[in-house]
This record gives C-alpha cells, structure tokens and sequence, in this order.
C-alpha cells in the first residue's frame, strides 16, 4: 500500500523537474524492471492464446493510462480534494453497477468496508482542502482554539 500511494507523492515531487507523461513511462519501466527478475526467479507460467494481447491492452488502459491522468491533474494542480475523488468514485460505481451490468455478484461486506475506508480518506482530504491545506496530524487540520 506505501509503495503504491507513495507513488502519487513521488510524482508531486518530480513534476517541476519532467513531464507528467515521461514521468508515467519512468514508473512503468521501473515496475517492469522490480518485478521481472521476480517473474525469472518464480518460473512463473504464461498466459496462452488471446490473453496475453488482452492483458497488454487492459494495463495500457487502466494501469498506465488512470495514472498518467492523474500525473497530468497534479501538473495542472488539481487539489487533493478533487484527486482522491477522481480515483475514488470509479471504484464505487463499479462496486455498485457490476452485478446489474455485468452480472457479476454483488459486492460482499468486506469490499463495502473498503470503500468506505476509502471515502473516509476521500472525505479527509476534502476537509483539509477546505481548511486551507492539511497542517495538522495525519493531514486533518488543526484545529485552532481562540486563547483568552
């Protein structure tokens, strides 16, 4: 989980020095170059027939072009606020539209609990883009009592 939203911090950090795009083609290389000797060491199997052209296309899609967009929101300097419910709100509506669309089954308790963590840091973030910025502890502002 530190390795994948520490990515988000890293692209914030970079951006002044290279473009959001090559940054995104940076992070895909380095995934690639982490887990090949991995996929080596493990001896891991292949997919056959249709499905490794399938998977190509599907993590150019989702993977590689979600994330570019995201680094170009942050290049554009969208707020935290409305990053975290660009990333957030696909998930839910997946979660609520996919057993009728695609007949998948219906989201068990486990996957509600969550999405409901993940609106949580959606809301904190909010909160801390509507108090001026995160200050305080876990990025929730400080609240500032008036002194006598």
């Amino acid at each position: 989980m530190l390795l994948w939203s520490g990515g988000f911090v890293a692209v914030k950090l970079a951006l002044p020095h290279a473009e959001p795009l090559t940054l995104q083609v940076m992070r895909c290389a380095g995934v690639l170059v982490c887990l090949a000797p991995l996929v080596l060491i493990r001896r891991t199997k292949w997919a056959r027939g249709a499905a490794p052209a399938h998977l190509v296309r599907l993590g150019l899609v989702v993977q590689f072009g979600s994330f570019a967009a995201t680094n170009l929101a942050q290049a554009d300097a969208i707020s935290p606020a409305g990053l975290a419910l660009a990333i957030a709100l696909p998930a839910i509506l997946v979660a609520l539209l996919a057993a009728g669309v695609a007949g998948d089954p219906p989201p068990t308790r486990r996957v509600w609990v969550g999405l409901g963590f993940g609106l949580l840091g959606c809301a904190l973030a909010i909160l801390a883009a509507a108090h001026g910025g995160a200050r305080g502890r876990l990025g929730v502002p400080a609240r500032r009592h008036a002194r006598p």
